[in-house]
């Protein structure tokens, strides 16, 4: 059951400084690319664990972690992946910023 909908998810991510910028990172170069947890110095520690477990949440992000479906090889460690709903947020925030 979804709590939000799309246009709720945009809000949020307009709302939420830095958020755009943490999903803009895990677009993929490639299908299916997973990659290190994305860091930044103009953001504290702290704010990037909230920001990530937003995406996480909200289903714009997937973690390997534990995640049945990552590579078996990843499974222990944390990496990320944009989702397809996180591509979709992300594009259409970027559209009416236009």
């Amino acid at each position: 059951m979804d709590l939000l909908n799309f246009e709720d998810e945009q809000r949020l991510l307009l709302a939420a400084p830095g958020l755009g910028d943490l999903l803009a990172n895990y677009l993929p170069k490639e299908e299916s690319q997973w990659s290190r947890r994305w860091d930044s110095e103009a953001i504290s520690s702290r704010e990037l664990r909230r920001m990530h477990a937003l995406a996480v949440g909200a289903g714009w992000l997937e973690i390997s972690a534990g995640n049945p479906d990552a590579p078996e090889d990843l499974r222990q460690t944390a990496r990320y992946r944009l989702t397809r709903a996180g591509k979709t947020v992300l594009q259409a925030v970027s559209q009416t910023q236009e």
